[in-house]
Parts: C-alpha cells; structure tokens; sequence
C-alpha cells in the first residue's frame, strides 16, 4: 500500500442492499476494526491490463449504491468508475 492511501481495502455490510461501509489495512498496527476476517487463499497474476470483476452479475447492489465519505479517495467511490454506477441509486450506504 502506498503511503498516501488510508485504507487497502473495503468492507461493505451486505453485497445486496448495503447500508454501511468501513475500510481496512493489511496493518497489524493499525488499529482494530469491528469485523475480523482471514484470507483463506489468493491468487496472484502479473498483467498488463487493468483488473477485472464480476460486481454487475455476483453483486449489482454495490453499483446501485452512492457510498458517503468525508474524503473520496478514502471511500470505496475511488475503486468504482462512475461509469459502472447504476444511473438509478437505489440506495446510500453510510461510513460507520
């Protein structure tokens, strides 16, 4: 992770209808979060190309939500094009 990164990554309540949102680092300093998680497995492949997901078929719900911050480079807004956001929000999920 970069220096100027808050956050490595998102957590997101429920992938179908979200209501809250935190973010985590791969940091054993860092300070708890309210969830725990492990990483059961990984894979790892060097490209060239920009990454892939499924988000549109596995959870549209991420992309029908408008994700509230203080600053937008520490929300997951900054990891979802704008041009894949539904233009019909459903719902907002709120930073806890």
């Amino acid at each position: 992770m970069s220096n100027f990164l808050k956050y490595d990554g998102f957590l997101v309540d429920n992938a179908d209808k979200p209501t809250r949102w935190s973010g985590l680092r791969f940091d054993n300093a860092a300070p708890s979060i309210e969830a725990e998680f492990q990483i059961v497995t990984a894979i790892a492949e060097a490209a060239d190309i920009s990454p892939k997901d499924d988000l549109d078929k596995i959870a549209p719900g991420i992309l029908k939500t408008e994700f509230k911050y203080v600053e937008w480079f520490d929300s997951p807004e900054r990891i979802l094009s704008l041009s894949r956001h539904s233009s019909n929000f459903s719902y907002v999920a709120y930073q806890h």
